[in-house]
């Protein structure tokens, strides 16, 4: 990936941002700041309903862990019920898949649980689909090449389908606090903007698998108690100002690379809508250390604490980019560039 992409996704971001710090985005006008097989068709290769192993008489009638099954089934994981014997072997029910792909920077913004992304696992069926969505040329791509590029809108999706929870949580907070209504609106609009990103990606993995891939079941975490101000802003750094300014940066790069028309339709309207959501979160912010200045040190803590994004593990062919398809090691040290020089320097003219 030449440095260039990174430097303008760098100076992008501050231009971005760098007016939310001076004030002029901040409004009161009420308005949104700007700111079978459970899938198949090369998501997961030949996804069965059930996987069976080998019956190992030296286990002394127990069938393997189903850890130990899961570590011998590569990047397409599935999600495994109680095991049963029959005709040799130990065959446990599939219930659900994830897939390791895409950036180790989450796309969109990320709903934390302990500080961990929670994600919901793949499915089928059609309910998650944009009908009305172009669909990408695969023409002239092989069969490998659509299955990598499936798992990793596949990917993309999961994560902007976490995002919609993400948005939602972060309106109730904000109600719960008694934030402005424009940063209400601003997340509401969020959550809607999460859901069309999260029917985009999923249409683009299903036509690159060939068949429909869509969400499991999202095990949406209930809250435990009323959230103080200081909670709310500590998240609101850490999954937008942080990780979705990220995600950002990473959708400029991939839109910037991306060659194909219906992807890059996708991405540059992605890419709109992530600009604003950020926009609006390090508004908020400001709005919140500006109300109580005892915020700035929470503020700051949160900044510190943000995870580090995980050394690149895996790259992807240089001519899948003409599809969005960037691997971890192209994303995820342009992430880092950003978070150092964008997100480091905003942060410390915040909380100062």
């Amino acid at each position: 990936m030449p440095r260039e992409l990174s430097r303008r996704a760098v100076v992008a971001l501050t231009a971005l941002l760098v007016p939310v710090l001076a004030g002029v985005t901040r409004s009161d006008s009420g308005a949104a700041v700007h700111s079978g097989a459970t899938h198949t068709g090369g998501v997961c290769d030949s996804a069965p309903d059930e996987v069976c192993v080998a019956w190992n008489h030296e286990v002394q009638g127990r069938c393997p862990d189903q850890g130990d099954v899961r570590h011998e089934l590569g990047a397409c994981v599935p999600e495994l019920g109680p095991a049963a014997f029959a005709d040799g072997q130990c065959c446990y029910e599939v219930r659900g898949y994830s897939v390791t792909m895409g950036c180790g920077c989450v796309h969109g913004r990320p709903l934390l649980v302990e500080a961990q992304p929670l994600r919901a696992g793949l499915g089928g069926g059609r309910e998650w689909l944009a009908p009305r969505l172009r669909r990408p040329d695969t023409r002239e791509t092989s069969a490998e090449d659509r299955a990598r590029l499936a798992r990793f809108w596949a990917s993309v999706a999961i994560n902007e389908h976490a995002s919609v929870a993400s948005f939602h949580r972060a309106a109730l907070d904000l109600l719960a606090v008694g934030a402005p209504a424009r940063f209400v609106a601003a997340a509401q609009r969020g959550a809607a903007d999460e859901l069309r990103h999260a029917r985009w990606a999923f249409t683009l993995a299903s036509a690159f698998a060939g068949a429909p891939v869509g969400p499991a079941a999202l095990e949406v975490p209930l809250p435990s108690a009323a959230p103080t101000l200081a909670d709310v802003v500590a998240r609101t750094v850490t999954e937008a100002c942080v990780e979705e300014t990220g995600s950002l940066a990473a959708a400029m790069v991939m839109r910037g690379e991306a060659r194909d028309p219906a992807v890059l339709h996708v991405l540059e309207r992605i890419v709109r809508d992530e600009q604003r959501h950020v926009v609006a979160a390090w508004s908020f912010v400001r709005w919140a250390v500006e109300r109580d200045p005892a915020l700035r040190q929470v503020a700051r803590e949160a900044f510190a604490s943000a995870a580090p994004l995980p050394d690149p593990e895996r790259g992807e062919p240089g001519h899948l980019a003409s599809f969005g398809c960037l691997g971890d090691d192209v994303l995820v040290p342009i992430v880092r560039q950003v978070r150092q020089q964008v997100v480091a320097p905003l942060a410390e003219a915040l909380c100062a």
